[in-house]
């Protein structure tokens, strides 16, 4: 790139090793920050490590409470499941009875009726049952 002539740097003021003391981004752009501390944040070593027991006696309940813990997560897993599944089977079970009072309406209206002679048949027959 062709260095720029002088007149036009010393109008701008564009020199690269100057800083910009005058703030002229942060009025353009007042949502910018001059100057952002940055704070040293530890690492943590092993975010999951049990933290140790000093005690002994200490363990015992500790570990009573973990085991608790663990089975109610796992009771209320399958729960879970079972609640999902139970969901799902009454919605399947909802659209089958629909899907049969459709047919049994269709059927109703397509079926023509008998005639006379042959429905006193029926009825007959169905008054012997």
């Amino acid at each position: 790139m062709p260095p720029m002539p002088e007149i036009l740097t010393s109008v701008t003021g564009a020199n690269p090793d100057e800083e910009d003391t005058s703030d002229s981004e942060r009025r353009r752009q007042p949502e910018l920050s001059r100057v952002q501390s940055i704070t040293k944040v530890v690492p943590i070593e092993s975010e999951f490590e049990i933290d140790p027991v000093d005690d002994a006696d200490d363990e015992a309940p500790r570990l009573s409470r973990m085991n608790q813990n663990m089975r109610q997560v796992a009771r209320q897993a399958s729960l879970d499941q079972i609640d999902r599944r139970m969901t799902r089977m009454e919605r399947d079970l909802g659209i089958a009875v629909e899907r049969l009072a459709i047919f049994i309406r269709f059927w109703l209206q397509t079926t023509p009726a008998l005639p006379e002679p042959a429905a006193q048949a029926a009825r007959a027959k169905a008054g012997e049952r």
